[in-house]
């Protein structure tokens, strides 16, 4: 991490999600919108020259509805990936075994400002 625009503005909202969720995404969890998808989504969002995706991993049921799908720009989904990077950096430095990444999130979780946890598991 560089600097704070970079914690607060990038970072901030993939770890805020990954809090909500106890999930870091992968790749393979973005959908690039289909044509139909991208016109209904211009039509509510100023016009981009970036690839917009949908998050719907598959294993958690609760994030297919197409009300609460959360939709990237492919800049976006690179936070994801510097997200994840925090959460390791802070894991390793601990010098700590950590079993699964419940585990991680807990203990990440109490460096966090409460803006990042409030309203998730790890509050």
């Amino acid at each position: 991490m560089n600097n704070i625009y970079e914690l607060f503005f990038e970072i901030f909202p993939a770890l805020r999600k990954i809090f909500e969720y106890s999930y870091i995404p992968a790749k393979e969890d973005f959908y690039e919108l289909t044509p139909e998808q991208y016109q209904k989504y211009y039509r509510e969002v100023e016009k981009t020259d970036e690839k917009i995706f949908l998050l719907l991993p598959n294993h958690i049921p609760s994030l297919l509805s197409e009300k609460e799908a959360n939709v990237v720009s492919e800049s976006e989904m690179k936070w994801f990936d510097k997200a994840r990077k925090l959460i390791d950096a802070y894991c390793e430095k601990s010098g700590q075994t950590f079993n699964s990444l419940e585990e991680k999130l807990q203990y990440v979780a109490t460096f966090m400002p409460p803006a990042f946890t409030d309203g998730t598991p790890y509050q």
